[in-house]
């Protein structure tokens, strides 16, 4: 599997990187954006502790609604980048209104599945560490899922869990090098101050999302699973067509999501129970 990624990586950034670039280094400048106004906040808080004469109450509604508004963004951007990766590896064309359009049409899905994914992710780090990087792992072509074959949230969650699950070892090792690239690229570039930040972000973001669309094709084994009028083909509009997912009761979405949630719930605590002797011993 890494080595298929790998070369899918390779020839997706190497035929498009014009197209991906810019906005790469967009979605790098808003997160290093974001990064950098976590940090002067926190510079503001230490001064109000020491008893400096500031507005608490401004200061924080500043940024919350500063930092919301700079993750929307890079949600936003992350998808886009996402979908143009997407279009050019299936369309033959990395399109940015392509993409644009393609990741709103979707945006709802999207917002509601980081959302989940958080809460699953921050309440599995909390408890024991190690579920949280369960569900790191197991949900990590997620969002693949939610535009490649047009699922809702719950159900781009539960499909990515099956995709995984067989091959957690694969995904988990993929990650591992994802992450220390991230690592490697943050240091290299950390002397640059501001710019440099800006452009591991951009790297990290090319790679990352090019290794997630790659290890989801590699995962499903479903060339035909993002729908074109004819699979494999660039369609006559040159657009992207999609399976919008069946409609359902809301009570039957519901009583599916308590389901799902509570069943990966399960799993994860059970991985702790297992986990939790082993860090006594």
């Amino acid at each position: 599997m890494l080595g298929r990624v790998a070369t899918g990586v390779q020839r997706t950034l190497t035929e498009h990187w014009r197209a991906l670039v810019p906005v790469a280094l967009l979605l790098g400048f808003a997160s290093s954006l974001l990064g950098d106004l976590l940090d002067r906040s926190s510079g503001a808080v230490e001064e109000l502790e020491a008893g400096a004469n500031l507005d608490a109450g401004s200061i924080i509604v500043g940024v919350f609604s500063s930092s919301l508004l700079i993750i929307l963004v890079t949600l936003v951007l992350d998808a886009v980048l996402f979908n143009m990766i997407v279009g050019g590896e299936r369309t033959g064309t990395a399109d940015l209104g392509e993409g644009f359009r393609v990741t709103m049409g979707r945006i709802g899905s999207l917002v509601l599945l980081v959302l989940m994914l958080g809460v699953l992710v921050g309440v599995g780090l909390v408890l024991f560490i190690l579920p949280g990087v369960f569900a790191i792992v197991v949900l990590f072509p997620a969002v693949a899922v939610l535009y490649l074959e047009g699922k809702g949230a719950v159900a781009s969650m539960k499909r990515s869990y099956q995709l995984v699950i067989k091959r957690f070892l694969e995904v988990f090792g993929l990650l591992l090098i994802l992450v220390a690239l991230g690592i490697t690229a943050g240091f290299a570039m950390g002397a640059l101050g501001f710019v440099g930040s800006v452009v591991a972000s951009a790297l990290g973001s090319l790679v990352g999302q090019a290794a997630t669309y790659h290890a989801y094709m590699d995962l499903s084994a479903e060339p035909a699973s993002l729908w074109f009028a004819r699979p494999g083909a660039r369609p006559r509009s040159g657009r992207l067509v999609h399976l919008t997912p069946p409609t359902s009761r809301v009570s039957g979405r519901l009583l599916e999501s308590l389901v799902w949630s509570s069943q990966i719930a399960v799993d994860m605590c059970r991985r702790s129970a297992v986990a939790s002797p082993l860090r006594r011993g």
